[in-house]
């Protein structure tokens, strides 16, 4: 996505959070979700970090073991990363 470099998720898999981690190059609103397999949000949130990096946690405890969607979202585009959760 433009605008965006190195985006990570770290750990992966994870059990308790995960850190999204990116280096933001303008200064506008991001969403960051979170999509089960069928679709369905279970993580919104829509922030503006500025410019330069960012952490941003995830707290995945509630979330059931599996594979989810995480996608970090601009005017400009969206980029996607899969994450797994362990118990």
């Amino acid at each position: 996505m433009e605008g965006i470099q190195s985006l990570s998720v770290s750990p992966n898999p994870a059990s308790e959070y995960v850190l999204v981690r990116a280096v933001n190059l303008k200064s506008r609103p991001l969403t960051l979700t979170v999509n089960d397999m069928t679709g369905k949000t279970l993580y919104h949130e829509l922030f503006n970090p500025g410019i330069g990096t960012f952490d941003k946690p995830i707290n995945v405890r509630n979330f059931r073991p599996g594979m989810y969607f995480l996608t970090l979202k601009s005017s400009e585009g969206s980029i996607t990363q899969k994450v797994i959760v362990r118990q």
